[in-house]
């Protein structure tokens, strides 16, 4: 029988950490297993959790290193199963190829870097309720999967969220990082002054995270609740 309490978290990167995600699966009673693909590690059978989440990361769904393409088989072997499947940034990127969708950067070269105005589509759903703004780390973005319901956009990446069957969701934006979060990001990623994020900009989106702290957590806890609710 497949565990009610079980989930897995596949993180790309072991230097940041104090996200909303695991923190809201650990107060509701799940038990949280860790595993980084990136590392060499294997990835366990989805059939032993409920539910899955694939974090974002500083590689592309495109590229051929081999831990990639071991992600892409095992979303392939998790859509057949029953577990519950959610991707975040690159995990939404990697997704979206699994389903046969494009990924690529922008035409104009053009990323979203910081807090992006999100605007809920006409059949938006869970999203109808989003926060204004959510923060966004990316150079690339997924086409909408045939059979998949687009649920939000943004003006340079029109694609921004997708629901697939009915448990099976692609986030571009990163609902799970907070202020803290996005400050260990800023101190470890100083390189990316090129994009526009310089000092100032840096401190108004920290200012901007830590007075929407409250909203987005409260949006993205009932989202997860609602995802797992879902047969």
């Amino acid at each position: 029988m497949r565990p009610t309490k079980k989930v897995l978290i596949f993180k790309h990167s072991r230097t940041w950490s104090g996200d909303r995600c695991s923190a809201w699966f650990e107060s509701n009673g799940y038990q949280v297993e860790w595993c980084y693909p990136c590392e060499g590690q294997s990835l366990p059978d989805p059939d032993r959790f409920a539910a899955a989440v694939i974090f974002g990361g500083r590689n592309s769904a495109n590229d051929r290193e081999a831990w990639i393409a071991e992600e892409h088989r095992w979303i392939e072997r998790c859509l057949k199963s029953d577990c519950h499947f959610l991707g975040i940034c690159l995990g939404g990127q990697i997704l979206a190829r699994v389903l046969g969708a494009e990924v690529s950067t922008h035409a104009d070269n053009l990323t979203e870097i910081g807090f992006v105005d999100i605007v809920p589509s006409e059949h938006a759903g869970e999203c109808q309720s989003l926060p204004l703004k959510l923060f966004q780390w990316h150079r690339e973005g997924f086409e909408l999967p045939s059979d998949s319901t687009l649920l939000c956009s943004s003006e340079r990446f029109p694609n921004q969220a997708f629901r697939h069957n009915s448990n099976v969701y692609g986030l571009q934006f990163h609902p799970e990082v907070n202020h803290s979060v996005i400050r260990q990001w800023f101190a470890r990623n100083t390189d990316y002054e090129s994009e526009g994020l310089d000092a100032a900009s840096r401190a108004r989106h920290l200012d901007y995270a830590k007075r929407n702290d409250d909203s987005i957590t409260d949006w993205f806890s009932g989202f997860l609740g609602r995802w797992l609710e879902k047969t």
